[in-house]
């Protein structure tokens, strides 16, 4: 493919996202600066990631806010206006109703994301509390003693093992936010820049 060519495919697929012209003259800087180095124009093009991925990433960098305000300022026929206002019960409706979901489901993540480590945390505190109590208990009742420091061990020995899939759900919840966020950017950009 040429420079030409990927540029104009490329130019194509970001016409609806903000900003796009900075993304066109950096890539084909890129291109130009291969090129001087002494590669061929199809190899210098090849090396560039693929259109979607340019894409993908472009969305991901760029504001919901400043996505939000390029679709806005696009300018709507009369038609559209009038259909706008006649569905406005509906279509409002249906989107605090959607919102109100999303919301919910963020909102319900972190909280067990939030379970998740205060149930480590409190076992560890617990195990500590427990382990000190024992020492308290062998003087008077040697066999509740021993069974508080064996009761401690499991408490400790529990959060220690929640630990990492604690980590872990933490970071694929922070993962699966931000592919929500992805999804939600994408909403306001046509695939191949049609209006």
């Amino acid at each position: 493919m040429t420079k030409s060519e990927f540029l104009g495919l490329l130019e194509n697929e970001l016409k609806d996202i903000p900003d796009y012209e900075r993304a066109i003259d950096y890539y084909r800087e890129i291109i130009e600066d291969r090129m001087e180095d002494g590669t061929a124009e199809e190899d210098a093009v090849a090396g560039l990631d693929s259109i979607d991925t340019i894409r993908n990433r472009l969305i991901g960098e760029t504001p919901l806010p400043a996505l939000i305000n390029a679709k806005v300022s696009k300018p709507i026929s009369s038609l559209n206006v009038v259909l706008l206002i006649v569905g406005f019960p509906v279509w409002f409706s249906l989107l605090i109703a959607a919102g109100a979901v999303v919301f919910a489901l963020f909102v319900t993540t972190a909280a067990l994301v939030f379970s998740f480590f205060l149930l480590v945390f409190t076992l560890a505190i617990g195990g500590v509390a427990v382990f000190i109590a024992a020492f308290f208990h062998l003087g008077t009742n040697v066999p509740y003693g021993v069974l508080n420091i064996g009761a401690s061990m499991m408490m400790i020995g529990g959060s220690i093992l929640l630990i990492n899939p604690a980590l872990r759900f933490g970071q694929k919840s922070i993962e699966g936010a931000k592919w929500s966020l992805e999804k939600i950017k994408s909403l306001f950009i046509r695939k191949g820049g049609n209006p």
